[in-house]
């Protein structure tokens, strides 16, 4: 069992478990830690040896605590789940994302709040003596153990506590199914809206769409890419390192660096100005391959959602409305075909009606 409270708690450097103070010792920013406490903490009925905090490294090479927000925990394994679960929370990750007709590179932290729904159905006394039955929904952080509770309800009757107590488990099933069933119906591409013009989209175009929306992405941020390449073979980068990827890309397409200046590395030197500015000049310099590359992104990234129902004069019009400048259907074509894309709008006369 764990649970949170507020304290504060000092340590000398020799108290602190080696895994601890080798992960304070190699940065400078605060991290989540767990140690024994010198004498158990007894709250409730129950008895906590061990407490998890945020702490940082001083100058003087001293452990401080920040802030009095503390977990409790009866056992070494609580302890160090509740480390792994708030350190990843913030901890940032540079990933790539693809989201309906939205892909880029972005930064997250992987390791939200695990909640942990749960119900309860039990009798209690009340002040008076009286007797009831209670039905509860609670959720349960299990990084801290802390419990919310959602919803109850009171009443004299046992089986009317069990049938309630089963009726919002149900709903709570329910809510779940119909969360997932919105998921996967989103992943589903419309049909066309004229079935004699156009064929539907096969499991090969929708790979194919695939693929060409990761080529774009790689094109895109190419110095992103190369440190996903390496960190899947196995390799290791800092967050300084992924953000002066990140950055240089986004100068790359044409974007202002100024625009996410909270990505600009904490340790930027001379060198990485240079590049930046290099990256901006050759932006500036390319405003037709940045323009081209910004198209295949919108045909790609729409294409299952129905552009590829589009005869090419009608994607012509989407894309050139878009991008303030006038494309010609031969032109989109071109693109269209580099990326691998095949149109399912048939050209020429409609069949005639019997």
């Amino acid at each position: 069992m764990k649970i949170p409270a507020k304290g504060q708690f000092k340590f000398a450097v020799l108290d602190m478990p080696e895994s601890a103070r080798a992960e304070l010792m190699k940065n400078d920013s605060t991290s989540y830690v767990g140690c024994p406490v010198g004498e158990s903490i007894n709250l409730g009925g129950n008895t906590y040896p061990f407490v998890v905090g945020k702490f940082k490294m001083t100058p003087k090479h001293e452990f401080e605590q920040l802030g009095d927000d503390v977990v409790l925990c009866e056992t070494e394994a609580e302890m160090k789940e509740s480390v792994k679960l708030l350190s990843e929370m913030t901890r940032e990750v540079m990933v790539a994302m693809q989201c309906g007709n939205i892909g880029t590179v972005a930064f997250v932290q992987p390791g939200g709040r695990c909640i942990i729904p749960g119900f309860t159905v039990g009798q209690k006394t009340l002040p008076d003596g009286k007797k009831v039955w209670v039905v509860a929904e609670l959720e349960m952080d299990k990084a801290t153990g802390a419990k919310t509770l959602k919803r109850k309800k009171e009443m004299d009757d046992e089986q009317e506590a069990r049938r309630i107590y089963q009726q919002w488990i149900n709903e709570s099933d329910q809510d779940k199914k119909n969360h997932f069933d919105s998921l996967a119906k989103s992943q589903i591409p419309p049909v066309p809206t004229n079935p004699f013009r156009c064929d539907t989209l096969t499991p090969v175009d929708i790979d194919d769409t695939a693929k060409a929306r990761m080529a774009v992405l790689r094109r895109q941020w190419p110095h992103c890419f190369e440190i996903f390449d390496n960190r899947n073979a196995g390799r290791n980068f800092t967050i300084d390192e992924c953000r002066k990827a990140f950055v240089l890309d986004w100068a790359e397409q044409g974007e202002n660096p100024l625009a996410v200046k909270d990505k600009i590395p904490a340790n930027a030197d001379m060198e990485f100005w240079n590049a930046l500015k290099r990256a901006s000049d050759r932006a500036a310099k390319s405003k037709k391959k940045v323009l081209l590359l910004k198209v295949d992104y919108w045909i790609a990234f729409n294409w299952q959602l129905g552009w590829c129902y589009l005869s090419g004069k009608d994607l012509a019009e989407k894309v050139s409305g878009i991008a303030g400048k006038t494309f010609t259907a031969g032109q989109i074509k071109q693109r269209r075909d580099n990326l691998g894309l095949v149109a399912k709008n048939h050209s020429g006369q409609l069949p005639k009606s019997s």
